[in-house]
C-alpha cells in the first residue's frame, strides 16, 4: 500500500509579496525610461533631419539673395555711371536687411522659447502608471483589512 505525501505547502509571506511588487515596479519604471529614451532620440533625429534641410535651403537662399543684391547695385551703377548711387543703394539695402533680420531673429527667439518639449507617449504612460498605483494601494488596504478580520475572527 502506498502512502500519498501531501505537496509541501507554499507560504506566501508579506516579504515575498513586497518583493514581487518591487520587481514589478522596477520593470515598469525601467520600461518607461526606455520609452523616454526612444522618444527623445526620435525627436532629436527628426529635428536634426529637418534642421539639415533648412540649413541647406537657407545657404542656397542667402547666396542667391546676395547675388541679387549685387546685381541691383551694379545695375544702378551702370544706369547712373556714378559711384554715389551705388553706395547709396548698398546702404539702403544693408539697412533694410539689418531691420528685417532683427525682426525675424526676435520672432524666432520668442517662438523657440515658447516651444514646449512634450513627450506625449511617456506622459500618457506615466498617467496610466499613477492610476494603476492608486488602484494597487486601494486593493492593498482591502487585503490588509481582510487579513486583520481573519486573524481576529
Amino acid at each position: 500500500m502506498s502512502t500519498r505525501r501531501a505537496a509541501p505547502r507554499k507560504e506566501n509571506t508579506i516579504g515575498q509579496a513586497l518583493q514581487g511588487l518591487t520587481d514589478g515596479l522596477y520593470d515598469m519604471f525601467s520600461a518607461r525610461l526606455d520609452l523616454v529614451r526612444y522618444e527623445v532620440i526620435d525627436e532629436v533625429r527628426q529635428t536634426g533631419q529637418w534642421g539639415a534641410i533648412v540649413l541647406g535651403g537657407a545657404t542656397v537662399l542667402v547666396l542667391g539673395y546676395g547675388l541679387l543684391n549685387l546685381a541691383v547695385v551694379l545695375l544702378v551703377g551702370a544706369l547712373s555711371g556714378l559711384m554715389w548711387p551705388m553706395a547709396l543703394t548698398t546702404a539702403v539695402l544693408a539697412v533694410l536687411h539689418l531691420a528685417a533680420g532683427a525682426v525675424i531673429l526676435r520672432h524666432g527667439l520668442q517662438r523657440m522659447t515658447a516651444y514646449k518639449f512634450a513627450l506625449e507617449m511617456t506622459r500618457d504612460e506615466f498617467q496610466r502608471d499613477r492610476q494603476w498605483l492608486k488602484e494597487i494601494g486601494s486593493t492593498q488596504e482591502t487585503v490588509e483589512e481582510v487579513a486583520l478580520e481573519t486573524r481576529s475572527g
